[in-house]
């Protein structure tokens, strides 16, 4: 297996208008990309996700993703 190749700068995660905390993002196979984010503490419901890298906007999360928050 090749080594990770980890990110020198952590793309910006948000899930729900509250930044995530991304913990790994980096090449963990040729062709495969992994992001490891801390969900923020947001409210119940289908929140919105975006990440952006270098202020480019990411195609993974456009035109829109949601993570589905359960109530508590």
């Amino acid at each position: 297996m090749p080594p990770l190749i980890e990110l020198s700068t952590p793309p910006v995660v948000t899930g729900g208008g509250a930044t995530a905390n991304a913990l790994f993002a980096g090449l963990v196979y040729p062709g495969e990309w992994q992001l490891n984010v801390v969900v923020p503490q947001v409210g119940p419901g289908a929140q919105p996700i975006t990440m952006t890298y270098g202020g480019a906007f990411s195609e993974a999360t456009s035109p829109a993703a949601f993570l589905a928050v359960g109530s508590p």
